[in-house]
């Protein structure tokens, strides 16, 4: 096997690398309508995990969890020790290893408000915290201003290269 050949043999590169593992999940009993098809949501979250790729990423398995309000507060008391809900939460399965493994768990509740408010689709919104989820797996942050204004001209980048558009929109934004 040489550097540029896999373990069968392939020629190694892009088009030839092993596909990502997307999941998408509800979590059992959750009370939460999801007013789309996880599947076309799926495959969207593949595509901008193929624009990370191209950029040099190293994505080996996504999951996505999607949760009502009452599930997220319960997470987002665990994880961060803050009470209340929130839009997405990410976790980096894979430690320090490449490729990465990411779980994302993402607020249906909070999708369907924030998507109302800018007259969007709930599905628009959950793939914008899916990538946001990824981007911060990757290294991004947006605790302070310009690491904020970097991490979601990326979202836009990416959201954009994928046929969706720029998505993101801070509460209280007039455009």
């Amino acid at each position: 096997m040489t550097a540029t050949e896999d373990m069968h043999g392939t020629p190694a590169g892009p088009e030839n690398r092993t596909a990502t593992e997307i999941t998408l999940h509800m979590v059992a009993g959750v009370d939460v309508q999801v007013p789309f098809e996880l599947e076309p949501l799926r495959r969207k979250i593949a595509a901008a995990v193929e624009v990370l790729a191209a950029s040099g990423a190293s994505i080996a398995r996504v999951h996505v969890q999607l949760v009502g309000d009452a599930q997220m507060d319960c997470y987002h008391r665990k994880h961060s020790g803050i009470a209340g809900t929130t839009d997405v939460l990410t976790f980096l399965a894979s430690g320090d290893a490449e490729p990465i493994e990411v779980d994302i768990i993402a607020c249906v509740d909070e999708a369907r408000r924030r998507a109302s408010e800018f007259g969007h689709a709930v599905n628009r919104e959950i793939l914008l915290y899916a990538v946001h989820g990824l981007l911060h797996c990757l290294g991004h942050d947006d605790h302070d201003p310009v690491a904020f204004e970097k991490m979601h001209a990326e979202e836009d980048r990416i959201l954009s290269a994928i046929g969706v558009g720029p998505t993101f929109r801070p509460r209280g934004a007039t455009s």
